[in-house]
């Protein structure tokens, strides 16, 4: 998977340099970048994210799950800014908040999922202080344990959530609509 993921920052590079070749997702990539403003160093935090979970990565503390969130989802909320007209930076501080929290949830919602599949996207450190390992994560006797580490997360989704609404103001009235639903 590390190849795919090289093969995805050379495309991607190309693309932004007006050269994408025939695959018809960079042709897409190319012409959106140039006709809206979207800068290269998004999609390249994007496919860095990309990677962290080609590593399988895990995160000890809030602030480094949060860069990954913001990799992986912040930086969607970045491009799709420029792509609906919008580039102060106050506002595009909102839209990374906005991916963020998405992720976050995305995050809460799939715990026991992605345990069963050998990932885990919880700060280890939170579930050390519950007395939970990354083994112990999808048993029934930590549920109750995993759960309030799930709401604590949540906790901080709503703040990036806040954030997030509040730079609904700097979209067109259709687009913020859209956004906030």
């Amino acid at each position: 998977q590390e190849s795919r993921v090289r093969e995805l920052e050379d495309a991607t590079a190309l693309a932004f340099e007006g050269n994408p070749g025939a695959n018809p997702v960079f042709v897409a990539l190319g012409h959106v970048a140039r006709r809206f403003g979207v800068p290269k160093h998004y999609a390249v935090e994007l496919i860095e994210g990309m990677a962290m979970d080609v590593r399988k990565e895990r995160y000890w503390t809030f602030d480094e799950l949060s860069l990954y969130c913001y990799r992986v989802a912040g930086t969607v909320g970045l491009m799709m800014s420029h792509i609906m007209g919008v580039s102060d930076p106050r506002a595009l501080g909102n839209a990374a908040d906005l991916g963020t929290a998405m992720q976050l949830t995305n995050i809460a919602r799939d715990v026991l999922d992605d345990a069963a599949m050998g990932r885990v996207y919880l700060p280890l450190g939170w579930l050390d202080e519950e007395g939970i390992s990354e083994a112990q994560l999808g048993l029934p006797k930590n549920r109750a344990a995993v759960a309030r580490v799930t709401q604590r997360l949540l906790g901080e989704a709503d703040r990036y959530y806040q954030s997030g609404r509040r730079g609904l103001r700097f979209l067109p009235w259709r687009c913020a609509l859209a956004v906030a639903v």
